[in-house]
């Protein structure tokens, strides 16, 4: 597995994962501190980078709009410390390491050692607010609307 951290998580998170058998980077380090999604994203894919990150919403975004992309982990939790952070990520990437896939063409969430789920399920859920919003004659949020047309899928 090869990681690339966007700038939200703790540049400290690199020997950690170093340490479990991770190939990890952060943007820091590349020289990317600062750059856009965009940039970010695609400096992952020239490198076939797993891309880890807590910005959700931009990053789905970015996954949804190619045919082909290294993969994505969106932790869902904001706010965190570096220790906090290590604890949510190493759980995930152990499950992932451990199922042997790669990635690519999929997104996963994570929520740390309480949680992991199939993006499958949090579209599944949108839809099914959506659906209920239209039925009581109400209009969809963003987010239920960024699911429409698109089946992102995870491995776990």
């Amino acid at each position: 597995m090869n990681v690339l951290l966007d700038e939200n998580l703790s540049p400290t998170l690199v020997p950690k994962l170093g340490g479990i058998g991770i190939a990890a980077m952060h943007v820091v380090h590349i020289g990317k501190s600062g750059a856009s999604d965009s940039e970010v994203w695609a400096y992952a894919y020239e490198h076939d980078q797993i891309v880890l990150t807590i910005n959700a919403s931009d990053f789905l975004r970015l996954a949804k709009n190619v045919d082909l992309h290294p993969g994505l982990i969106v932790l869902r939790a904001q706010g965190l410390d570096r220790d906090e952070q290590w604890e949510w990520i190493a759980p995930v990437l152990g499950v992932l390491e451990k199922s042997e896939e790669d990635l690519v063409n999929k997104v996963c969430g994570g929520r740390g050692a309480r949680q992991i789920h199939d993006s499958q399920a949090a579209k599944d859920g949108l839809v099914a607010r959506k659906m209920r919003l239209q039925l009581a004659g109400s209009e969809p949020s963003s987010a239920a609307v960024r699911w429409k047309g698109w089946e992102p899928s995870c491995l776990i």
